[in-house]
């Protein structure tokens, strides 16, 4: 997986040009500055002022645009998991041009686990979604877009087993300095793939 650096998407906390006369305009500054500043802080210390000194706009104008601090967070939230939304696909044209293998599987979550915005985002996308319900499509959107890529090569078992280690390499990756190493993490995949059943191929 890469980032929306590397592969030219815009990111969360591009400035965004906005006039008193672009209220829509000024809308999406304070949710691409609250989706930048909650990797950084996290969800807990989101504020309306540190949402308006990073957005560069008065205090007024998030109250303006948001009648509260939960609107604001679910915003940015939903703006997060399009960050996830575009990584998953460029996993999906990896799988689809070097196949399922321990080394792609392997190439594809070192990578995500490298880019630490990604692993924040995934982290805090999760700690919403205990705290509210009706986020978690948001919080297994990445997850179980994986698990749909996988199933037809591995069957759904053998997928949902791998985003499982998956998730886990993320969490460690967010409390320790160094993440799973390749080798690791590879021998793990190895290991998986080497027992599973291919699935049957519909006739």
């Amino acid at each position: 997986m890469t980032s929306e650096q590397q592969t030219g998407k815009p990111v969360a906390n591009d400035a965004v040009p906005t006039g008193r006369h672009d209220p829509e305009g000024r809308r999406r500054q304070i949710v691409h500055a609250a989706a930048a500043l909650i990797p950084e802080v996290g969800l807990a210390k989101l504020t309306h002022r540190r949402v308006a000194e990073r957005a560069g706009v008065s205090l007024g104008a998030t109250t303006r645009y948001f009648a509260n601090l939960e609107e604001l967070r679910v915003a940015a939230l939903t703006e997060m998991s399009e960050v996830l939304e575009h990584d998953l696909a460029t996993t999906r044209e990896r799988f689809e041009r070097d196949g399922v293998s321990p080394e792609t599987l392997t190439d594809d979550i070192c990578e995500f686990l490298a880019e630490h915005e990604l692993v924040r985002i995934s982290i805090e996308l999760v700690v919403a979604a205990n705290a509210d319900p009706t986020l978690r499509p948001l919080a297994n959107l990445w997850s179980e877009g994986i698990v749909k890529l996988l199933t037809p090569s591995l069957g759904e078992a053998v997928a949902r087993g791998i985003v499982l280690i998956m998730d886990g390499a993320t969490m460690n990756a967010s409390v320790n300095e160094t993440p799973l190493s390749r080798e690791q993490l590879s021998s793990i995949f190895a290991a998986i793939l080497a027992g599973a059943e291919k699935p049957e191929r519909a006739k």
